[in-house]
């Protein structure tokens, strides 16, 4: 079996969406996998929170945030990451800030947002 029928053959595409991503549109498919990794700072307090994200389209299966090597300092860089299965065609945005839960959104250091259109397999 060559490579690009290996590819075929796997089911779930994975999709890595990083922060330069900002305002894109990324085509997936229905049942592909959609990772977004964004960095963040250690022991400040700030999280990513999402602003809009539609269960009717997207599953979250799982988030998690990793440390980076930082010389051994607390509180250096981090990455939050979130794994998401694309449920449904159709087209959706995905927005997050980057806030302390206690000053709200109002106070948000960043913002990330991208459109998703999730098409059906084995067809446009």
């Amino acid at each position: 079996m060559g490579h690009a029928a290996m590819e075929k053959a796997s089911e779930a595409k994975r999709h890595v969406i990083t922060k330069d991503r900002m305002g894109q549109q990324i085509t997936v498919t229905q049942g592909d996998l959609i990772q977004i990794e964004l960095p963040g700072m250690g022991g400040t307090g700030y999280l990513w929170h999402f602003r809009q994200f539609d269960r009717h389209y997207l599953q979250l299966l799982s988030e998690e945030t990793r440390s980076l090597p930082a010389e051994g300092r607390l509180g250096g860089p981090v990455l939050h990451i979130w794994r998401l299965s694309a449920a449904r065609p159709g087209r959706t945005e995905v927005s997050l800030d980057y806030y302390r839960p206690w000053e709200g959104v109002a106070r948000a250091a960043d913002h990330f947002s991208f459109t998703l259109n999730i098409v059906t397999k084995g067809g446009p």
